[in-house]
């Protein structure tokens, strides 16, 4: 009788609460929601830790190209003539003043061609590599018409000068030149304020009189090697300009303003030429120094040396499918608990969310040390196991076990899918998703009627 008595009494307010919130999907489903948007701040400040990582990749590279060449761009060969003229003023005071006003003719070559070979060479700097090359270039063409010369200015021919700009002069060395009209010395620096370029060498060029050039033109080649940092450009200064690059290094990415009429890329390397007209580019063929502004905006062609995969940018681009690990994992515990008739609390769920999260920083960690897919797969590996591990303690059943396992694992695989298909990875998260929306509708399309049940 009186066991009777308390079967019979009625369940307490928190008994009732209780038993709503263990029966409840929608209530684990806001759970999983509130989950979702917090594990949000750590996953901000792991994306904050991979771009810190990756800017102190960045000023190691640069300190290290400080002293080896940073990324290296020609400018040239480019003929400069000294050019004067009388002018005069009027004085405040009535007086005349008479004086020279003193400037530089730019010419640009009628024909350039460009050859360069880079020899690709890793640095390392701790636990930072850093992509240098050494390169030997051939710059060839010529002069062909006789420079012309504003009627109004009085050249000094005998002073012509050959200017070749180079962006970073720490990496130059065995220089080698060739040209008509000169004693062939070459001298550092570029000696005119309103050059077009800031950094490079000069060539002395004694011109006939008049201006007028030998027999088919005034030619000039120049040889010499070039120390650099990832990528190497050259400026298409001349009317008809041709340029060929090559190297042993197989992952080339063809950049500024020009892409090459044909390129080769294989296992042992790459070759690329580039044929560039005076219309293809916006440069006169020859102006004044005071008249033309030294912008240094130059159109370019070139080539940067590429790593095969940078990890900072595969790490950020797992983080942005960081929503579908949540998703898939968060629902197969969801699936285990409906399974086992197990309830999970909710700061059960959020620590298994808060290993997903970790799953990324042992990620970066592990790729500063060993290859980015190494470093993902163990990172998987131990996470899985973390949450095989969590999950035998919750449920304690060898089903659930093994199955939570196996979606852990799923999720990270679906995910490096994504990060190898790239131009499909958008359709490919696009399917995941629509799957586990259905898997979901599938969860909750009997809500309605398991409430009609319990009335």
């Amino acid at each position: 009788m009186e066991k009777k008595e308390i079967i019979d009494q009625p369940e307490s307010l928190l008994q009732a609460i209780n038993r709503k919130l263990r029966n409840s999907l929608l209530v684990k489903l806001c759970f999983c929601g509130i989950i979702l948007l917090v594990c949000q701040i750590p996953m901000l400040m792991v994306s904050e830790l991979t771009g810190h990582r990756e800017r102190l990749a960045v000023s190691v590279e640069c300190e290290v190209a400080s002293k080896w060449g940073f990324t290296q761009s020609i400018k040239g060969p480019l003929m400069a003539i000294p050019i004067s003229k009388e002018l005069s003023e009027k004085n405040k005071d009535g007086s005349v003043r008479n004086y020279t006003a003193r400037s530089m003719l730019f010419v640009v070559p009628d024909s350039l061609k460009v050859i360069a070979y880079l020899e690709p060479e890793i640095r390392y700097r701790g636990i930072y590599e850093v992509m240098l090359y050494r390169s030997q270039v051939l710059l060839e063409g010529y002069f062909a018409e006789t420079p012309s010369i504003p009627t109004d200015w009085t050249p000094e021919l005998d002073k012509a000068r050959l200017y070749i700009g180079i962006s970073a002069m720490i990496g130059l060395s065995n220089i080698q030149v060739e040209v008509d009209c000169s004693d062939n010395k070459v001298r550092p620096g570029i000696d005119a304020p309103n050059a077009p370029f800031n950094s490079g060498m000069t060539i002395s060029v004694a011109l006939p009189e008049k201006g007028a050039l030998p027999d088919g033109g005034l030619h000039f080649k120049a040889s010499f090697a070039l120390n650099g940092c990832r990528n190497f450009s050259a400026v298409p200064l001349g009317k008809t300009t041709t340029m060929e690059i090559s190297s042993s290094w197989n992952s080339p990415s063809f950049d500024g303003n020009f892409l090459p009429v044909k390129r080769e890329v294989g296992t042992k390397g790459f070759q690329a030429s580039w044929e560039i007209n005076e219309f293809n580019r916006n440069i006169p063929p020859s102006w004044n120094g005071m008249d033309r502004a030294n912008d240094g905006e130059f159109p370019v062609a070139g080539v940067s040396l590429m790593k095969p995969a940078n990890i900072y940018s595969q790490v950020t681009r797992a983080v942005t499918y960081s929503i579908l690990i949540f998703l898939i994992v968060l629902m197969a515990f969801l699936i285990a608990e409906s399974v086992t008739k197990t309830w999970m609390h909710p700061l059960q769920y959020f620590l298994a969310a808060l290993s997903l999260v970790l799953f990324y920083a042992l990620t970066l960690a592990l790729s500063e040390h060993l290859a980015f897919v190494l470093s993902y797969w163990l990172a998987a590996a131990a996470i899985t196991g973390l949450c095989v591990f969590y999950c035998a303690l919750i449920f304690r059943k060898k089903p659930a076990v093994i199955g939570m396992g196996l979606a852990v694992l799923a999720s990270y695989a679906v995910i490096f899918v994504l990060l190898r298909l790239e131009d499909y990875a958008l359709l490919a998260g696009t399917l995941v998703m629509f799957v586990l929306l259905a898997i979901l509708m599938g969860m909750t399309g009997r809500m309605n009627q398991k409430g009609k049940e319990e009335n």
